[in-house]
Protein backbone atom coordinates (compact mmCIF):
# COMPACT_ATOMS: atom_id res chain seq x y z
CA UNK A 1 0.00 0.00 0.00
CA UNK A 2 1.41 3.04 -0.86
CA UNK A 3 0.31 5.17 1.87
CA UNK A 4 2.62 2.94 4.48
CA UNK A 5 5.48 2.32 1.71
CA UNK A 6 6.62 6.14 3.60
CA UNK A 7 6.36 4.97 7.08
CA UNK A 8 9.78 4.23 8.44
CA UNK A 9 10.94 0.98 9.00
CA UNK A 10 11.11 1.39 12.72
CA UNK A 11 8.03 3.63 12.91
CA UNK A 12 6.66 0.36 10.91
CA UNK A 13 7.75 -1.87 13.58
CA UNK A 14 5.95 0.39 16.27
CA UNK A 15 2.47 0.35 14.89
CA UNK A 16 2.93 -3.19 14.92
CA UNK A 17 3.52 -3.73 17.79
CA UNK A 18 1.00 -1.44 19.26
CA UNK A 19 -2.03 -3.32 16.96
CA UNK A 20 -0.29 -6.38 18.17
CA UNK A 21 -1.10 -5.38 22.04
CA UNK A 22 -4.35 -3.70 21.33
CA UNK A 23 -5.54 -7.17 19.91
CA UNK A 24 -4.09 -8.80 23.10
CA UNK A 25 -5.73 -6.51 25.36
CA UNK A 26 -9.53 -6.81 23.36
CA UNK A 27 -9.81 -9.82 21.90
CA UNK A 28 -10.38 -11.98 25.32
CA UNK A 29 -13.24 -9.31 25.32
CA UNK A 30 -14.92 -10.08 22.41
CA UNK A 31 -18.29 -12.02 22.61
CA UNK A 32 -18.16 -15.66 21.25
CA UNK A 33 -21.15 -17.88 20.81
CA UNK A 34 -20.06 -21.17 21.59
CA UNK A 35 -19.97 -23.21 24.52
CA UNK A 36 -17.21 -21.65 26.58
CA UNK A 37 -19.13 -18.48 26.49
CA UNK A 38 -22.35 -19.48 27.09
CA UNK A 39 -20.92 -21.68 30.27
CA UNK A 40 -19.34 -18.40 32.07
CA UNK A 41 -21.62 -17.18 35.03
CA UNK A 42 -22.91 -13.72 33.34
CA UNK A 43 -21.53 -11.30 36.19
CA UNK A 44 -18.35 -12.86 36.04
CA UNK A 45 -15.43 -10.83 36.25
CA UNK A 46 -13.18 -9.85 33.38
CA UNK A 47 -10.06 -11.74 34.75
CA UNK A 48 -12.54 -14.83 35.01
CA UNK A 49 -13.61 -15.07 31.82
CA UNK A 50 -10.06 -14.51 30.37
CA UNK A 51 -8.87 -16.97 32.46
CA UNK A 52 -11.02 -19.52 31.60
CA UNK A 53 -10.14 -18.94 27.70
CA UNK A 54 -6.67 -19.54 28.38
CA UNK A 55 -6.66 -22.36 31.01
CA UNK A 56 -3.96 -24.82 29.70
CA UNK A 57 -5.48 -27.82 30.25
CA UNK A 58 -9.65 -27.58 30.50
CA UNK A 59 -11.35 -28.68 27.43
CA UNK A 60 -15.26 -27.70 27.72
CA UNK A 61 -15.44 -31.00 24.82
CA UNK A 62 -17.69 -32.31 27.49
CA UNK A 63 -20.54 -29.70 27.62
CA UNK A 64 -22.88 -31.00 24.56
CA UNK A 65 -26.31 -30.24 23.18
CA UNK A 66 -27.37 -32.62 20.15
CA UNK A 67 -30.60 -34.51 19.12
CA UNK A 68 -30.11 -38.14 17.69
CA UNK A 69 -32.86 -39.90 16.59
CA UNK A 70 -35.68 -37.55 17.96
CA UNK A 71 -34.05 -37.58 21.29
CA UNK A 72 -32.07 -34.89 22.51
CA UNK A 73 -28.92 -35.35 24.58
CA UNK A 74 -27.89 -32.49 26.88
CA UNK A 75 -24.73 -31.91 29.30
CA UNK A 76 -24.38 -28.35 29.05
CA UNK A 77 -25.25 -27.19 32.38
CA UNK A 78 -24.35 -26.96 36.16
CA UNK A 79 -22.07 -30.25 36.31
CA UNK A 80 -23.38 -31.65 33.31
CA UNK A 81 -20.88 -34.13 31.53
CA UNK A 82 -20.98 -35.80 27.92
CA UNK A 83 -18.45 -35.80 25.77
CA UNK A 84 -19.91 -37.66 23.02
CA UNK A 85 -23.07 -39.55 21.67
CA UNK A 86 -23.68 -41.38 18.45
CA UNK A 87 -26.50 -43.34 17.23
CA UNK A 88 -25.58 -47.83 17.27
CA UNK A 89 -28.98 -48.24 15.70
CA UNK A 90 -32.80 -47.67 16.14
CA UNK A 91 -33.25 -46.35 20.11
CA UNK A 92 -29.47 -47.66 20.64
CA UNK A 93 -26.68 -44.83 21.67
CA UNK A 94 -23.20 -44.76 22.07
CA UNK A 95 -21.97 -42.64 25.21
CA UNK A 96 -18.47 -41.27 25.61
CA UNK A 97 -17.14 -40.20 29.02
CA UNK A 98 -15.00 -37.21 29.37
CA UNK A 99 -11.33 -37.98 29.43
CA UNK A 100 -10.07 -35.76 32.17
CA UNK A 101 -6.20 -34.28 31.23
CA UNK A 102 -4.12 -33.64 34.51
CA UNK A 103 -1.19 -32.83 35.42
CA UNK A 104 -1.20 -36.22 37.31
CA UNK A 105 -2.63 -38.13 34.07
CA UNK A 106 -6.24 -38.65 33.12
CA UNK A 107 -9.36 -39.14 35.39
CA UNK A 108 -12.33 -40.63 33.31
CA UNK A 109 -16.10 -41.57 35.16
CA UNK A 110 -17.94 -38.77 36.33
CA UNK A 111 -20.99 -38.84 33.78
CA UNK A 112 -24.73 -36.45 34.28
CA UNK A 113 -26.71 -35.61 30.98
CA UNK A 114 -30.02 -35.19 30.19
CA UNK A 115 -32.41 -36.65 27.00
CA UNK A 116 -35.67 -34.91 26.42
CA UNK A 117 -37.75 -36.65 23.83
CA UNK A 118 -37.87 -40.60 25.57
CA UNK A 119 -41.54 -40.89 26.19
CA UNK A 120 -42.88 -44.33 24.86
CA UNK A 121 -39.71 -45.66 23.83
CA UNK A 122 -36.90 -48.19 24.65
CA UNK A 123 -33.88 -46.74 24.53
CA UNK A 124 -30.57 -48.58 25.65
CA UNK A 125 -26.99 -46.64 26.42
CA UNK A 126 -23.96 -48.00 25.77
CA UNK A 127 -21.64 -46.31 28.24
CA UNK A 128 -19.16 -47.12 30.49
CA UNK A 129 -19.82 -47.41 34.42
CA UNK A 130 -17.44 -50.13 35.58
CA UNK A 131 -16.92 -47.67 38.68
CA UNK A 132 -20.33 -47.91 39.78
CA UNK A 133 -22.41 -50.88 39.05
CA UNK A 134 -25.60 -48.97 39.56
CA UNK A 135 -25.77 -45.36 38.40
CA UNK A 136 -28.62 -43.48 38.84
CA UNK A 137 -31.69 -41.92 36.58
CA UNK A 138 -34.69 -39.47 37.55
CA UNK A 139 -37.50 -39.23 35.14
CA UNK A 140 -39.66 -35.33 34.46
CA UNK A 141 -37.45 -33.73 37.11
CA UNK A 142 -38.21 -35.74 39.72
CA UNK A 143 -35.68 -37.37 42.12
CA UNK A 144 -32.96 -39.62 41.49
CA UNK A 145 -32.94 -43.31 42.40
CA UNK A 146 -30.58 -46.27 41.73
CA UNK A 147 -30.87 -48.25 38.46
CA UNK A 148 -32.65 -51.60 38.57
CA UNK A 149 -30.12 -54.77 37.68
CA UNK A 150 -32.61 -54.77 34.67
CA UNK A 151 -31.69 -51.56 33.94
CA UNK A 152 -28.17 -51.85 34.18
CA UNK A 153 -27.12 -55.22 32.72
CA UNK A 154 -23.70 -55.11 32.75
CA UNK A 155 -21.00 -52.67 33.41
CA UNK A 156 -21.20 -50.72 30.14
CA UNK A 157 -24.90 -51.02 29.24
CA UNK A 158 -28.12 -48.82 30.39
CA UNK A 159 -32.03 -49.95 29.30
CA UNK A 160 -34.88 -47.77 30.11
CA UNK A 161 -38.43 -47.98 29.06
CA UNK A 162 -40.36 -44.74 29.16
CA UNK A 163 -43.73 -44.70 29.83
CA UNK A 164 -45.97 -42.47 27.51
CA UNK A 165 -45.64 -39.75 30.19
CA UNK A 166 -42.32 -40.07 30.52
CA UNK A 167 -40.36 -37.46 28.36
CA UNK A 168 -37.53 -36.46 30.09
CA UNK A 169 -34.61 -38.17 32.15
CA UNK A 170 -31.54 -37.63 33.32
CA UNK A 171 -28.78 -40.02 34.06
CA UNK A 172 -25.53 -39.46 36.74
CA UNK A 173 -22.77 -41.53 37.90
CA UNK A 174 -24.64 -41.19 41.34
CA UNK A 175 -26.44 -38.81 42.92
CA UNK A 176 -25.66 -35.66 41.42
CA UNK A 177 -25.21 -32.46 43.13
CA UNK A 178 -23.54 -29.44 41.18
CA UNK A 179 -22.51 -26.00 42.31
CA UNK A 180 -25.89 -24.60 42.25
CA UNK A 181 -27.62 -27.36 44.21
CA UNK A 182 -25.29 -27.50 47.13
CA UNK A 183 -25.58 -23.78 47.49
CA UNK A 184 -29.36 -23.94 47.87
CA UNK A 185 -29.46 -27.13 49.54
CA UNK A 186 -27.28 -25.12 51.87
CA UNK A 187 -28.74 -22.29 52.01
CA UNK A 188 -32.35 -23.70 52.98
CA UNK A 189 -30.68 -25.58 55.66
CA UNK A 190 -29.11 -22.41 56.92
CA UNK A 191 -32.37 -20.65 56.57
CA UNK A 192 -34.26 -23.39 58.35
CA UNK A 193 -31.76 -23.94 61.16
CA UNK A 194 -30.58 -22.44 64.34
CA UNK A 195 -27.31 -20.93 64.70
CA UNK A 196 -25.83 -20.44 60.90
CA UNK A 197 -24.14 -17.89 59.35
CA UNK A 198 -22.07 -17.91 56.27
CA UNK A 199 -19.09 -15.99 54.46
CA UNK A 200 -17.36 -16.06 50.94
CA UNK A 201 -13.60 -17.04 51.64
CA UNK A 202 -13.36 -15.37 48.05
CA UNK A 203 -12.83 -16.58 44.88
CA UNK A 204 -11.95 -19.25 42.73
CA UNK A 205 -9.91 -19.43 39.87
CA UNK A 206 -12.88 -19.06 37.46
CA UNK A 207 -14.18 -16.61 40.03
CA UNK A 208 -16.85 -18.75 41.40
CA UNK A 209 -17.82 -17.95 45.46
CA UNK A 210 -16.08 -20.39 47.86
CA UNK A 211 -18.88 -20.39 50.91
CA UNK A 212 -17.77 -21.06 54.19
CA UNK A 213 -20.85 -22.05 56.87
CA UNK A 214 -20.24 -21.40 60.92
CA UNK A 215 -22.64 -23.36 63.01
CA UNK A 216 -22.77 -22.81 66.80
CA UNK A 217 -25.18 -20.85 69.75
CA UNK A 218 -24.43 -17.19 69.08
CA UNK A 219 -26.67 -16.66 72.87
CA UNK A 220 -23.43 -18.45 74.63
CA UNK A 221 -19.53 -17.43 75.00
CA UNK A 222 -17.50 -19.08 72.65
CA UNK A 223 -15.19 -19.62 75.62
CA UNK A 224 -13.94 -22.93 75.96
CA UNK A 225 -15.94 -24.08 72.68
CA UNK A 226 -14.24 -27.19 70.51
CA UNK A 227 -13.87 -25.96 66.72
CA UNK A 228 -14.69 -28.34 63.97
CA UNK A 229 -13.58 -27.93 60.72
CA UNK A 230 -14.99 -29.84 57.71
CA UNK A 231 -14.64 -29.54 54.04
CA UNK A 232 -15.71 -31.38 51.08
CA UNK A 233 -15.41 -31.89 47.41
CA UNK A 234 -11.62 -31.57 46.72
CA UNK A 235 -11.97 -33.74 44.05
CA UNK A 236 -15.31 -32.69 41.87
CA UNK A 237 -16.54 -36.12 41.03
CA UNK A 238 -16.51 -37.17 44.60
CA UNK A 239 -20.32 -36.64 45.59
CA UNK A 240 -20.50 -38.54 48.22
CA UNK A 241 -18.69 -36.15 50.46
CA UNK A 242 -21.45 -33.65 49.71
CA UNK A 243 -24.19 -35.70 51.20
CA UNK A 244 -22.24 -36.36 54.13
CA UNK A 245 -21.52 -32.78 54.60
CA UNK A 246 -25.24 -31.71 54.36
CA UNK A 247 -25.89 -34.28 57.02
CA UNK A 248 -23.34 -32.61 58.82
CA UNK A 249 -24.91 -29.36 58.55
CA UNK A 250 -28.15 -30.77 59.44
CA UNK A 251 -27.92 -32.34 62.47
CA UNK A 252 -25.77 -29.02 63.74
CA UNK A 253 -28.36 -27.03 62.71
CA UNK A 254 -31.28 -28.80 63.97
CA UNK A 255 -33.88 -28.03 66.84
CA UNK A 256 -33.14 -30.94 68.89
CA UNK A 257 -31.25 -32.04 72.05
CA UNK A 258 -28.43 -33.19 69.70
CA UNK A 259 -28.58 -30.29 67.54
CA UNK A 260 -28.26 -27.68 70.84
CA UNK A 261 -25.95 -29.59 72.65
CA UNK A 262 -23.49 -29.34 69.54
CA UNK A 263 -23.89 -25.31 69.00
CA UNK A 264 -23.82 -24.74 72.85
CA UNK A 265 -20.26 -26.76 73.30
CA UNK A 266 -18.45 -26.62 69.80
CA UNK A 267 -18.09 -24.47 66.85
CA UNK A 268 -18.33 -26.03 63.17
CA UNK A 269 -17.33 -24.13 60.45
CA UNK A 270 -17.88 -26.17 56.89
CA UNK A 271 -16.49 -25.53 53.44
CA UNK A 272 -19.30 -26.90 51.30
CA UNK A 273 -17.27 -27.21 48.01
CA UNK A 274 -13.88 -26.80 48.05
CA UNK A 275 -13.37 -27.29 44.07
CA UNK A 276 -16.01 -25.26 42.62
CA UNK A 277 -14.87 -24.77 39.07
CA UNK A 278 -14.90 -28.23 38.95
CA UNK A 279 -18.11 -29.29 40.26
CA UNK A 280 -19.49 -26.85 38.27
CA UNK A 281 -18.28 -28.23 35.16
CA UNK A 282 -18.61 -31.71 36.07
CA UNK A 283 -14.76 -32.90 36.06
CA UNK A 284 -14.17 -36.35 37.58
CA UNK A 285 -10.98 -35.26 39.72
CA UNK A 286 -9.07 -32.40 38.86
CA UNK A 287 -10.05 -28.29 39.09
CA UNK A 288 -10.26 -26.22 36.01
CA UNK A 289 -6.48 -25.89 35.37
CA UNK A 290 -5.88 -29.88 35.76
CA UNK A 291 -4.73 -29.51 39.02
CA UNK A 292 -5.21 -31.92 42.22
CA UNK A 293 -6.55 -29.72 45.16
CA UNK A 294 -5.99 -32.26 47.18
CA UNK A 295 -1.72 -32.12 46.99
CA UNK A 296 -1.28 -28.62 46.99
CA UNK A 297 -0.14 -27.73 50.71
CA UNK A 298 3.54 -27.18 49.54
CA UNK A 299 2.57 -24.31 47.71
CA UNK A 300 -1.49 -23.82 49.44
CA UNK A 301 -1.22 -20.67 46.66
CA UNK A 302 -0.81 -21.95 43.45
CA UNK A 303 -4.14 -22.48 43.37
CA UNK A 304 -6.87 -19.79 45.14
CA UNK A 305 -9.55 -21.85 46.83
CA UNK A 306 -6.40 -23.73 48.63
CA UNK A 307 -4.86 -20.34 49.70
CA UNK A 308 -8.45 -19.45 50.85
CA UNK A 309 -8.86 -22.31 53.11
CA UNK A 310 -5.21 -21.83 54.27
CA UNK A 311 -5.59 -18.22 55.41
CA UNK A 312 -9.05 -19.42 57.11
CA UNK A 313 -7.02 -22.14 58.92
CA UNK A 314 -4.08 -19.88 60.31
CA UNK A 315 -6.74 -17.58 61.49
CA UNK A 316 -9.00 -20.08 63.44
CA UNK A 317 -5.60 -21.70 64.68
CA UNK A 318 -4.27 -18.53 65.96
CA UNK A 319 -7.68 -17.36 68.05
CA UNK A 320 -8.95 -18.81 71.35
CA UNK A 321 -10.95 -21.39 69.72
CA UNK A 322 -7.97 -23.26 67.41
CA UNK A 323 -9.68 -26.41 65.22
CA UNK A 324 -9.32 -29.23 67.23
CA UNK A 325 -11.23 -31.59 64.75
CA UNK A 326 -10.47 -31.82 60.64
CA UNK A 327 -12.64 -33.92 58.50
CA UNK A 328 -11.77 -34.33 54.90
CA UNK A 329 -14.47 -35.68 52.84
CA UNK A 330 -14.58 -37.49 49.97
CA UNK A 331 -15.38 -40.76 47.80
CA UNK A 332 -13.77 -43.41 46.15
CA UNK A 333 -14.51 -45.70 43.38
CA UNK A 334 -13.07 -48.70 45.43
CA UNK A 335 -15.50 -52.02 46.47
CA UNK A 336 -15.23 -51.81 49.70
CA UNK A 337 -17.18 -53.38 52.77
CA UNK A 338 -17.73 -49.96 54.63
CA UNK A 339 -16.97 -46.45 53.86
CA UNK A 340 -14.06 -45.79 55.92
CA UNK A 341 -10.87 -43.15 57.42
CA UNK A 342 -7.47 -43.12 56.02
CA UNK A 343 -6.41 -43.45 59.59
CA UNK A 344 -2.22 -42.21 60.00
CA UNK A 345 0.02 -43.89 61.63
CA UNK A 346 3.83 -44.70 62.93
CA UNK A 347 5.96 -43.53 62.08
CA UNK A 348 4.72 -40.62 60.48
CA UNK A 349 2.44 -39.57 63.46
CA UNK A 350 2.99 -40.40 67.04
CA UNK A 351 1.17 -43.36 68.81
CA UNK A 352 -0.50 -41.18 71.29
CA UNK A 353 -2.06 -39.70 67.39
CA UNK A 354 -3.13 -43.41 66.26
CA UNK A 355 -5.24 -43.39 69.63
CA UNK A 356 -6.65 -39.81 68.85
CA UNK A 357 -7.94 -40.36 65.65
CA UNK A 358 -9.20 -44.34 67.08
CA UNK A 359 -11.10 -42.10 69.32
CA UNK A 360 -13.41 -40.66 67.25
CA UNK A 361 -13.79 -43.70 64.74
CA UNK A 362 -15.10 -45.16 67.40
CA UNK A 363 -17.27 -42.62 68.07
CA UNK A 364 -18.66 -42.57 64.56
CA UNK A 365 -19.23 -46.24 64.75
CA UNK A 366 -20.99 -45.56 68.65
CA UNK A 367 -23.18 -43.31 66.22
CA UNK A 368 -24.40 -45.00 64.11
CA UNK A 369 -25.29 -48.44 62.05
CA UNK A 370 -24.51 -47.10 58.77
CA UNK A 371 -20.83 -47.08 59.75
CA UNK A 372 -18.92 -50.33 61.62
CA UNK A 373 -15.07 -49.81 60.64
CA UNK A 374 -15.37 -52.65 58.22
CA UNK A 375 -12.74 -51.67 55.96
CA UNK A 376 -10.09 -49.67 58.16
CA UNK A 377 -7.32 -48.12 56.18
CA UNK A 378 -4.14 -46.83 57.31
CA UNK A 379 -1.32 -44.76 55.75
CA UNK A 380 2.23 -43.15 56.49
CA UNK A 381 1.17 -39.20 56.65
CA UNK A 382 2.93 -37.38 53.53
CA UNK A 383 5.13 -34.84 54.65
CA UNK A 384 3.68 -31.98 53.13
CA UNK A 385 1.00 -32.93 50.41
CA UNK A 386 -1.84 -32.55 52.18
CA UNK A 387 -4.01 -30.43 54.58
CA UNK A 388 -3.61 -32.94 57.32
CA UNK A 389 0.07 -33.08 56.46
CA UNK A 390 -0.25 -29.15 56.79
CA UNK A 391 -1.98 -29.42 60.26
CA UNK A 392 0.22 -31.92 61.66
CA UNK A 393 3.66 -29.97 60.76
CA UNK A 394 2.58 -27.11 62.51
CA UNK A 395 0.17 -28.19 65.20
CA UNK A 396 0.71 -31.96 65.82
CA UNK A 397 -1.76 -33.86 68.70
CA UNK A 398 -3.62 -31.30 68.80
CA UNK A 399 -5.64 -31.08 65.76
CA UNK A 400 -7.27 -34.98 64.90
CA UNK A 401 -7.26 -34.38 61.31
CA UNK A 402 -8.59 -37.23 59.15
CA UNK A 403 -9.92 -37.87 55.55
CA UNK A 404 -12.86 -39.93 55.56
CA UNK A 405 -13.59 -42.26 52.34
CA UNK A 406 -17.44 -42.74 50.86
CA UNK A 407 -17.98 -45.22 48.13
CA UNK A 408 -20.02 -46.39 45.48
CA UNK A 409 -21.33 -49.30 46.58
CA UNK A 410 -23.46 -51.82 48.89
CA UNK A 411 -24.48 -50.52 52.10
CA UNK A 412 -22.31 -52.01 55.21
CA UNK A 413 -23.83 -55.72 56.13
CA UNK A 414 -26.29 -55.48 53.63
CA UNK A 415 -26.80 -55.78 49.65
CA UNK A 416 -28.51 -52.92 49.50
CA UNK A 417 -27.11 -49.89 47.61
CA UNK A 418 -26.03 -46.79 49.11
CA UNK A 419 -28.08 -43.77 48.33
CA UNK A 420 -27.87 -40.11 48.80
CA UNK A 421 -29.64 -40.27 52.05
CA UNK A 422 -27.99 -42.63 53.60
CA UNK A 423 -25.18 -40.45 53.36
CA UNK A 424 -26.96 -37.80 54.34
CA UNK A 425 -27.76 -39.84 57.71
CA UNK A 426 -23.90 -40.89 57.71
CA UNK A 427 -23.30 -37.16 58.32
CA UNK A 428 -25.55 -36.69 61.34
CA UNK A 429 -23.75 -39.53 62.75
CA UNK A 430 -20.58 -37.69 62.18
CA UNK A 431 -21.55 -34.29 63.45
CA UNK A 432 -23.28 -36.51 66.48
CA UNK A 433 -19.77 -38.35 67.14
CA UNK A 434 -18.20 -35.03 68.24
CA UNK A 435 -20.56 -35.52 71.45
CA UNK A 436 -18.32 -39.04 72.40
CA UNK A 437 -15.09 -37.56 71.12
CA UNK A 438 -15.18 -33.97 72.84
CA UNK A 439 -16.97 -36.17 75.75
CA UNK A 440 -19.26 -32.67 75.86
CA UNK A 441 -21.46 -32.34 79.21
CA UNK A 442 -25.29 -32.24 78.79
CA UNK A 443 -27.35 -29.22 78.32
CA UNK A 444 -27.65 -26.98 81.59
CA UNK A 445 -31.67 -27.63 81.60
CA UNK A 446 -34.59 -27.89 79.16
CA UNK A 447 -35.83 -24.38 80.18
CA UNK A 448 -32.89 -22.61 80.23
CA UNK A 449 -31.96 -24.04 76.81
CA UNK A 450 -35.27 -23.04 75.13
CA UNK A 451 -35.18 -19.60 76.72
CA UNK A 452 -32.58 -18.90 74.14
CA UNK A 453 -34.17 -19.28 71.16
Amino acid sequence: MSNRASVGWDAHRLLLLLVALALAVLAPRMARADDEEALIPPDSSYFARRVLKTAPILSLSHKITTTIQGITFDSNYDNGSLAGVASAGTNIFNCTIYVEPGELGNRQYQFRFRMTGVAGRSVTLNIDHTQNRRPVISINGGPFRRTTAAEAPTLTQLVFTFGASENTAEVAFFFPLGYQEIHDRVSALVAAGTGGTTEILGKSFQNRDLWLVTVTDPATTDTGKRRVWVHARAHAGEVTASHTMLGILEKALENSETGRRLRRYCIFNVVPTQNVDGVFLGLTRWDSQGIDPERQWPNPYRIPEVGLIKDKVDAFMAGPNPIEVALNLHSTVGDYADTFFFKHIRPSVTANFEVIQQRYIDALNNATPLFENLAPQTSQLSPNLFIESYFWNNWGEAVMAMTHEGHYYERVNSTAYLTDADYVALGRAMAEAMIEYFALPPLPSAVGEWAQY
